[in-house]
């Protein structure tokens, strides 16, 4: 893939869109991070109070749903619990250590993980709590110089439009992550109006039975395919290219083939057939995972009301670099056939 951009090449814009949390800036900066797009130092240095930001709102996400659900922890951190929920996690002094042996007290109490993994089907923001613990205390050291995988993991909420430029030596590809937001989602048709040649579309599978914060009785899946069937049934864009990334493959199988998580699956989808999967996971692949995608990408499909339309799925780990470098230049031959085809080619 390439390492810069030249004004003199052919630019190929393309939009990234899809709901918020779906991996979508994860993608961009994996871009980034692949075509060697330099980060300053103090720039890599800032993410570290984002990183314990995303630590702190983590913490009262779980610490929000103990109370709600009246869920047990330790008596001896309840007090700490009810800090947590009545302060808000982005006001506080990540520089402050006592804030940080709190931190570090709730973290220990076994019945507070198990907590946190009871809500994972809420509408919670951090996915990723037990690698950015592991790491938090390079964080609190302000010295520290975040790695790639770290920003990788940092959560942001992308506001606007952010633009990303590399070429791979024949074409400049101007990528535009927009924020997913539904305040943001109106901002969607302007940029799209800008000579956009293609859409990638993020959809997170392991929110197949998560809450949605701003739909009612709808999960953020279910949120996500309405969102979806608005813009590919837009007769403005029929003829751009959509491309639909199926994110976090990696927490999907892992939620997938646990007890609960596939007794969550069947509540939602009754009528997946699983009469001839092997449940196990095997050398040749992962069956029920391969399967439950496929079913999803049927049920996208159905919300398609032009025939004409080309959509191109794809199952992808965006924190995955090996993964997002194959699929990216898979979906370069996609632009490149596509641009052929438009120009009156038989392909």
């Amino acid at each position: 893939m390439g390492k810069c951009f030249s004004t003199q090449l052919p630019e190929v814009k393309v939009i990234i869109l899809g709901t918020s949390g779906s991996g979508k800036s994860t993608f961009t900066q994996q871009l980034k991070i692949i075509n060697s797009i330099e980060t300053s130092m103090e720039h890599r240095k800032s993410y570290n109070d984002l990183l314990l930001k995303n630590i702190l709102y983590g913490i009262r996400e779980v610490s929000v749903q103990i109370l709600e659900m009246e869920l047990p922890v330790k008596e001896k951190n309840r007090r700490t619990v009810r800090f947590f929920n009545e302060n808000d996690a982005f006001l506080l002094d990540v520089r402050d250590e006592n804030l940080w042996e709190k931190v570090r007290k709730l973290w220990g109490d076994e019945s507070f993980v198990d907590a946190w993994n009871m809500c994972k089907t809420k509408h919670t923001q951090i996915s990723q709590m037990d690698f950015l613990m592991g790491n938090m205390d390079r964080y609190l050291d302000p010295e520290n110089i975040p790695n790639d995988e770290d920003i990788l993991h940092a959560r942001q909420r992308t506001t606007g439009a952010f633009m990303t430029r590399f070429s791979d030596g024949s074409r400049t590809f101007c990528m535009v992550d927009v924020g997913g937001q539904k305040p943001e989602r109106k901002k969607w048709i302007d940029l799209l109006r800008q000579g956009v040649k293609c859409i990638i579309f993020f959809s997170a599978l392991d929110e197949y039975d998560v809450e949605s914060a701003e739909a009612e009785n709808a999960t953020k899946l279910e949120v996500s395919k309405q969102v979806f069937a608005d813009l590919v049934n837009d007769e403005e864009f029929l003829d751009v290219l959509v491309i639909v990334f199926f994110n976090k493959y990696d927490l999907f199988q892992e939620k997938i083939h646990s007890t609960k998580g596939y007794e969550s699956w069947k509540e939602q989808f009754p009528e997946f057939d699983d009469s001839e999967i092997n449940f196990e996971k095997t050398e040749e692949g992962d069956e029920l995972s391969e399967n439950c995608t496929k079913f999803l990408e049927a049920k996208y499909r159905e919300k398609v009301e032009f025939e004409e339309k080309v959509l191109f799925f794809y199952t992808t780990t965006a924190i995955n670099r090996d993964q997002t470098e194959l699929v990216f230049d898979s979906l370069k031959m996609k632009i490149t056939l596509d641009k052929l085809s438009s120009s009156g080619f038989n392909i």
